[in-house]
C-alpha cells in the first residue's frame, strides 16, 4: 500500500515547490538543546528509533492510512486517527521527526491533499524544517560521524523537496562526497570504506533479508537513495536559479 505512494512520478511533479520558500528560522526548543550537547548521547538517542513517536512501525502504518484513504470535497485526506496526534505532539528530533514531515510530504506531493488544511500543513513542515535545520548544523559540526550521514541526508532531502535552499549547503554537500565508494554508491562509514577496499575484492550480493547492505555491506542503499536525491535537488536548484 504504501509502495503507490512513492511510485506515482507524475503527480509528485505537478506540487514541487520552487526554491522560492523564505529562509527558514532555526527553532531551538530546551529538549533540542539537552539532546544536541553531547555527541554519544545524541547518537543513543537517533538509535533509539523504537522510542520515537512516530516508531518505524506507526509511520508505516501512517503512511498506509493515508495510501488508501478517503478525500473530502475539500481535499483533506483521512488518515488514522492516531497520526493526527503524532503530527502535532510527536518526538521532536531524528528519524521520528522527519517521518512526521514525511507524511505531510506524502499528502501534499502524492496524494495531492491536506492533513489539516493547506495553510496548516505549512505551518507544520516549515516548523519541522526549523528544528531540522538545528539539528542538520549539529551532524555538520560533528563532521557526519557516528552513522549521522543518513540523517542528515534524510533531513536535506525533506527539507529541500519543500523548497528551503538552505538544507542545500554547497560545503555540506562537498563532504558527503566522501561517503561515495568506487563503485558509485554510498556507505554510512568513511574508516570502513576505506578499509574494505583496501582488503578484500568485493562480490554483488543480494540479500533476502531487507538490510539495505550491497558489496559485502560497503554500500547502504538508503543513504545512497537519499544522497542521490540530495544531489539531484542541487541540480534542480541550479538550473531554476541560473537558467
Amino acid at each position: 500500500m504504501i509502495l503507490k505512494l512513492f511510485s506515482n512520478e507524475s503527480e509528485w511533479i505537478k506540487n514541487i515547490d520552487n526554491f522560492t520558500s523564505p529562509k527558514i528560522q532555526d527553532r531551538t526548543t530546551e529538549a533540542t538543546r539537552y539532546i544536541l550537547s553531547d555527541l554519544k548521547s545524541y547518537s543513543d538517542k537517533i538509535q533509539a528509533v523504537d522510542d520515537g513517536v512516530p516508531n518505524p512501525k506507526k509511520s508505516d502504518k501512517c503512511l498506509a492510512s493515508l495510501a488508501i484513504g478517503q478525500l473530502n470535497s475539500h481535499d483533506v485526506c483521512t488518515i488514522d486517527k492516531s497520526c493526527y496526534g503524532i503530527l502535532k505532539n510527536g518526538t521532536n528530533y531524528g528519524y521520528a521527526l522527519t517521518h512526521r514531515l514525511l507524511l505531510l510530504q506524502m499528502a501534499h506531493y502524492s496524494r495531492h491533499c491536506s492533513i489539516f488544511s493547506k495553510s496548516e500543513d505549512r505551518y507544520f513542515s516549515n516548523r519541522f524544517c526549523s528544528m531540522l535545520y538545528v539539528e542538520a548544523e549539529f551532524i555538520a559540526i560533528q563532521d557526519f560521524e557516528a552513522g549521522l550521514v543518513d540523517l542528515m541526508l534524510e533531513i536535506m532531502c525533506l527539507c529541500g523537496l519543500h523548497g528551503h535552499a538552505q538544507f542545500l549547503n554547497r560545503t555540506w554537500l562537498e563532504r558527503i562526497k566522501r561517503f561515495q565508494t568506487p563503485y558509485g554508491c554510498f556507505g554510512l562509514d568513511v574508516k570502513k570504506m576505506e578499509y574494505t577496499i583496501r582488503q578484500e575484492a568485493l562480490r554483488w550480493k543480494l540479500y533476502r533479508t531487507r538490510d539495505y547492505r550491497t558489496l559485502e555491506g560497503l554500500c547502504n542503499e538508503h543513504v545512497t537513495s537519499l544522497a542521490m536525491a540530495s544531489y539531484a535537488e542541487a541540480v534542480r536548484f541550479i538550473l531554476e536559479i541560473y537558467y
